[in-house]
This record gives C-alpha cells, sequence and structure tokens, in this order.
C-alpha cells in the first residue's frame, strides 16, 4: 500500500424517515482511508445544521435586556440584526458564537434575527419552516423566505422599517459587500447601517461560552495529495493573473486546507479560529501559539509567520505600508477566493480516499441495517436516538475513522419531514416496526420512487464542460413535478476531503437557492451530493442521497470542443425496493438499480464475511429487481 487518503462521508440515502427503512438516511462522517496502490487520474446548509426539537425557550428577558441596550445614547439604534454566520461566515458555529440562536431559540443552522424597539423577525429558508414554527415563542414572527411576498432580511430593512430607522450590526459579522448593498437600498429612505464593535448579543448573553482553542493537528501530505509549498505557489500564481500583491484569508476551511491542518474549534467540522495573510514574499498565519505543538510548528517551518488570532485586525491596518501600494490604485478588492476553486477540484489522492471511506462507511451502513431489523423482530424497542448512537459505534469500529461532520438524522413517523432534523435523546421517537418494516402506502411509494427517478436522471446525467449545477437541477426534479410535488432545497452541494460537510463555490440548486451555483461550472474533480427529496409536512419525508464526483467522460461526438462531464457514484448502501413502485420505473431506470446494487454488493461484500448477520440483509438487498 503506498498512499493513503482521507475523505469525508455523505450519505443519507432515505426514505425518510417515514420509516427509517422508508429511510435509508445515512450521515457524513471522517475517515482516514487506506486505498490500494492505484491512484486515480479522475475523478451537502446550525446550532448545528440539525434541528433538535426541543420546545420553544422563554425570550421575553433576553428581548427586554436587548432593547434597552439598543435604546442607550451611545448606540441608538431602532433595529438590530443578529446573522447566523461569525466573523468567518462559518456554517456551523462554535458555542460562543450561537448568538441568534441564543436570543431567539431557533437552532437551525440557516437564518437571521431581526429586532426591533417592539418587534422580532426570524428570517430562514424552507429547510427549517417545521424546526422553527415549533422552536420560536411569541416574541416572534417567523418569515419563510423563498415564498410568495416574503422578503430577504435585507429586502426587510429597507422596505418594511420605517423610514430613519439606524440599524445596528456587528460589522465582522456581514460581508462588505451585502453592507454595501443594504447600505445603498436604505439611502432613499434616510435609513443606515450602525457599525457596534462590541456585539449587543454578548452583553446580554451572561454565560456565553469562551472561545476554544484546542489543539491544531498536521495532516500529512500523504493523505493531503499535495504539499502547503505547492498550494501556496498555486494561490500565489492566481494572484499575479490578476496583479494582487497579497489575500486575505478569512475562512476557516481555506485555512485549513492552505496550510494542511485540522483542528477541532467547531463540532463536526475540522478547523480552528485562524485568519492567513498571503502576500508575495511572505506567508502569515493568524493563530493562537498554544495550538500549535513541536510537530506542527516544524511543517509549518519557518516560511510561515506565526501571530497570535487578535493581531488580525491591526495586522491589515498596516499592510498597505508593507505593501508601498500606490495611493491612486486602490488599496483592496473584494472578488471570489481563488482557494475556494483550488480546493473544490480534488486531487487523485483526495478522490480515492472519497472512494475508499465510502466502501468502508457502506459496511457500517450494513451492519447498521441488519442490526435494527433484528432488533425489531425480536421486539426490542430502538428510538431514534439510539439507533444514532448505535450507527455511529459501528462506524467507529473502522479504521481511520475520524468522526462524524454532523448529528446524524435518524427519524421516524412526523420527524422525517423535517429536512435536518436530530433526535433529543431524553425526548425523541420510537422506531417502530411497523413504521420500519411494514407496508408502504402507495402515496409513499410513489413520491418515493419519483425521488428515486430524479435521483437517477442526475446520476446518470452528461453535460458539456461549463455548465453550472443551475443549469442541471430541474434534471432531479423533473419526476417530482409530474405528479405536482417538489423539495424546498438544493440537489446538491461540494463536498469537503476531511473538511466541511458543506463546500463552495460549486453545487446543484435553483437560482432563488445559492447564486454562486448558477457562476461556477462543474469541473473534472470537484464532489458535489446528489439528494432529491420530498417532505409530507407532519406525516413523512424522503430523500435519496448519494456522493459522486464529477468526471471527464467519453461521447462519440465532442461538439464545440467542450469536452463532457459526467459523475461517478462513491456511495456504496442499497435502495430499498421495497419502496419502489416498479411500474414506475423505465427500462433504464430498472437496469441501472440492479447496476448499482451489483456493485454494492461487489464492493462490500468482501468485507463483511465475518459479520454473517449483516452479510445476508446485503444479499437481500442488493438482489436483482
Amino acid at each position: 500500500m503506498d498512499a493513503l487518503e482521507l475523505s469525508f462521508r455523505y450519505t443519507t440515502r432515505s426514505v425518510g424517515k417515514v420509516r427509517p427503512m422508508l429511510s435509508r438516511h445515512v450521515h457524513w462522517i471522517r475517515y482516514l482511508s487506506s486505498s490500494s496502490s492505484r491512484r486515480a487520474s479522475r475523478s451537502k446548509k446550525s446550532i448545528s445544521t440539525m434541528a433538535e426539537l426541543s420546545g420553544p425557550v422563554n425570550t421575553s428577558t433576553r428581548l427586554t435586556a436587548l432593547r434597552q441596550l439598543m435604546a442607550q445614547k451611545e448606540h441608538d439604534v431602532q433595529a438590530f440584526v443578529i446573522p447566523s454566520e461569525d466573523q468567518h461566515s462559518s456554517e456551523y458555529l462554535a458555542d460562543c458564537d450561537k448568538r441568534r440562536a441564543f436570543i431567539s431559540g431557533f437552532s437551525g443552522s440557516a437564518g437571521c434575527a431581526v429586532v426591533t424597539s417592539k418587534d422580532a423577525f426570524l428570517f430562514t429558508d424552507g429547510r427549517y419552516f417545521l424546526q422553527a414554527a415549533k422552536q420560536l415563542d411569541q416574541n416572534w414572527k417567523l418569515m419563510k423566505q423563498g415564498l410568495p411576498d416574503v422578503p430577504t432580511w435585507q429586502e426587510f430593512l429597507s422596505k418594511n422599517l420605517e423610514p430613519s430607522t439606524r440599524i445596528g450590526i456587528d460589522p465582522t459579522l456581514i460581508s462588505a459587500s451585502n453592507a454595501d448593498t443594504i447600505l445603498k437600498d436604505l439611502e432613499p429612505k434616510g435609513s443606515t447601517l450602525v457599525p457596534i464593535e462590541k456585539n449587543l448579543i454578548d452583553a446580554v448573553w451572561s454565560d456565553r461560552p469562551p472561545r476554544p482553542h484546542n489543539p491544531v493537528i498536521h495532516l500529512d501530505e500523504k493523505y493531503a495529495g499535495q504539499s502547503v509549498g505547492h498550494k501556496i505557489r498555486a494561490l500565489r500564481e492566481e494572484l499575479a493573473k490578476k496583479k494582487y500583491q497579497a489575500f486575505v484569508v478569512n475562512m476557516l476551511d481555506e485555512v485549513a486546507w492552505l496550510f494542511n491542518l485540522r483542528g477541532s474549534d467547531i463540532e463536526y467540522n475540522p478547523v480552528f479560529f485562524s485568519y492567513a495573510v498571503v502576500t508575495v514574499d511572505s506567508v502569515n498565519l493568524f493563530v493562537e501559539e498554544t495550538q500549535l505543538d513541536k510537530d506542527v510548528l516544524t511543517h509549518l517551518g519557518e516560511a510561515v509567520n506565526i501571530h497570535p488570532y487578535g493581531a488580525f485586525f491591526d495586522y491589515l491596518k498596516t499592510l498597505p505600508s508593507v505593501l508601498t501600494l500606490d495611493e491612486e490604485a486602490g488599496k483592496y478588492t473584494i472578488a471570489p477566493s481563488p482557494i475556494a476553486d483550488l480546493k473544490s477540484v480534488k486531487n487523485a489522492t483526495e478522490l480515492e480516499g472519497f472512494r475508499q471511506s465510502h466502501i468502508r462507511d457502506g459496511v457500517a451502513l450494513a451492519r447498521y441495517f441488519a442490526w435494527l431489523e433484528e432488533q425489531l423482530n425480536d421486539g426490542v424497542e430502538v428510538t431514534e436516538s439510539q439507533g444514532a448512537d448505535k450507527l455511529e459505534a459501528f462506524r467507529s469500529e473502522l479504521p481511520l475513522f475520524r468522526g462524524l461532520s454532523f448529528d446524524t438524522i435518524s427519524s421516524a413517523g412526523p420527524n422525517a419531514a423535517i429536512i435536518h432534523y436530530k433526535p433529543d435523546p431524553t425526548d425523541c421517537a420510537v422506531i417502530k416496526k411497523d413504521q420500519h418494516f411494514g407496508n408502504p402506502t402507495d402515496e409513499e411509494k410513489r413520491a418515493f420512487t419519483r425521488v428515486l427517478q430524479g435521483h437517477i436522471a442526475m446520476d446518470t446525467a452528461i453535460f458539456p464542460s461549463g455548465t453550472t449545477g443551475y443549469i442541471i437541477d430541474s434534471w432531479a426534479r423533473r419526476p417530482l413535478w409530474q405528479d405536482g410535488l417538489d423539495y424546498r432545497h438544493g440537489t446538491g452541494h461540494g463536498v469537503g476531503h476531511y473538511l466541511n460537510v458543506h463546500e463552495g463555490p460549486h453545487g446543484l440548486g435553483k437560482l432563488t437557492q445559492i447564486q454562486a451555483y448558477n457562476s461556477t461550472p462543474l469541473k473534472a474533480g470537484m464532489t458535489v451530493s446528489n439528494e432529491p427529496g420530498y417532505y409530507a409536512d407532519g406525516r413523512f419525508g424522503i430523500r435519496i442521497e448519494s456522493i459522486v464526483l464529477v468526471r471527464s467522460v467519453d461521447t462519440p461526438n465532442n461538439f464545440g470542443d467542450k469536452g463532457y462531464l459526467g459523475f461517478e457514484v462513491v456511495t456504496m448502501c442499497p435502495i430499498h425496493k421495497k419502496l419502489i413502485d416498479v411500474n414506475l420505473l423505465s427500462v433504464d431506470e430498472r437496469k441501472w438499480l440492479n447496476a448499482y446494487h451489483a456493485q454494492t454488493w461487489e464492493k462490500l461484500a468482501p468485507l463483511l464475511k465475518n459479520d454473517e448477520r449483516a452479510l445476508k440483509w446485503l444479499e437481500i438487498e442488493t438482489s436483482p429487481l
């Protein structure tokens, strides 16, 4: 074995969760993965992203305290904006940065709170409508973004607030481009954004947790596939093309990728609090040095200058003089990160890591579903939370396991309709035998089959180079649209390599969901999820999800000399045939399903020889239609 790879794992193949085998939800995990000697040459958005459905929190006292601060002379604001993100625009947050969750009681990953002198508004997208409705108390109005006549929170500030409103915001939690757009929209009404240096939520959050600074580890090149020097050179080449003298790295996963480092400052995300500034002749990393052991310091070497994390903004003030910038040329440009593009195209080592880790995770899933079936047949009561814990236990027994990348989505019955659901161990549903292995209704089977057809359509897609995820998103929705069905989330998102579960800039989604999906072409070497679904509020939910690698494909012709792309599926988990209305499938769709199951059996069966129960389960589930 001459190579080791590391990758994230995401599946969530399921029918939702109306019946956990009406629900094959499998989830992201991280593995350091061993591979064969062959290296391949080709090739997703909470307090957590999950919804742990505790009841509403009484926010009256918190809102009163906040409004008192807003009214103080030193602030004098009539509205205050509380975004979800931290100072690094992170999707997942450390506990100390969960300000919006603290003030509102809503724990979903996506959303923004706007508190005025009299009212409080929570804006979120369709993934979290049900969760927010359950978690918000009487003080809040839920703004369902994406529905007709519902503004975004940015639009709300200019369209719904009174003229001449002073709107407070922590300037470190909003992008400069976003702030510029809002300011232009506010100007006609005489309103303005007011930067508030000390976040007002921190002032009313008496037991706010401290910021974590956990140990950082070095990710060896045998896992990363490229050296730090190689990545720095690639970044500088991108800067030279645009005649930039320096680049500021503020996204945590980009810092981790650039330096081949990983951390644990944010749960489920192997990142650490840091910034970096790369110039034409220096590399500067801003991180608490107490987090770096001898191995990490040796890895970084003398070429990387280490600064305290808290010194970042003061350093930026000195940067123009350090670079001797021409005053007339302007000092900075806001532009898409070149690191995001470099990171999104995986190298051969990373791609093989995705393949191998998903094979091993398929073993854990087979063992889990075989165990669950046996438990329920024996009359053992298993809750959603216990099921999630057991699945994690099977995964943790695998070589090079590095933990989950978010809470396992384990849901039964009506909870399945909550798109990102996390069971509360103290109060969650029981997985019942008639739900998990019973006879699905005609409605459930038809909906599941439509989702499966969308999944197959995306998996078999072939498209010219230069195509964006926005262009092909509808291919997964077309079978659902035939029945008047749809889903309120994107069809797919990029996946980090031992990094964040959601990774841009590419993805599969409607233009109204993520603008970047229409401006970032898919490229060979990218990873993306394929996850159409359907959710019947209060009754059941369905999502069939796999991770695929974007790869070059040979076609009989090559119109325009563009080259053509397709997908390689790496997720290995059977699709429950009992949920399929076979009469709806075309001949080609049946062939696809049988071929996929044959591939799953071929790759997993040799690794299950010592688990007769799981091997028997896999044989049944992968048998041809």
